[in-house]
């Protein structure tokens, strides 16, 4: 899931002006479409909802990474 988002969702960012939502039309459209449902083919759309919902049941804390300690941290 990281590789994906890192690939294929974050560069949107470049792209788009994140601070304004419109409704994607055209090729902004498909190629959200087609996102979207590369997501739902590897079952992670609405993940975070628990399965009576629809989701997978991760839970919105359970899909953020645990951070790295810091390097002072770290034993040597």
């Amino acid at each position: 899931m990281d590789e994906f988002v890192r690939t294929q969702i974050e560069p949107l960012d470049q792209v788009l002006d994140v601070n304004v939502f419109e409704s994607p039309t055209g090729a902004l459209k498909s190629l959200v479409d087609s996102l979207k449902q590369e997501v739902k083919d590897h079952d992670l759309w609405a993940c975070h909802l628990d399965p009576d919902l629809g989701g997978q049941g991760y839970g919105q804390l359970k899909l953020v990474p645990e951070p790295s300690p810091p390097a002072c941290a770290r034993a040597t």
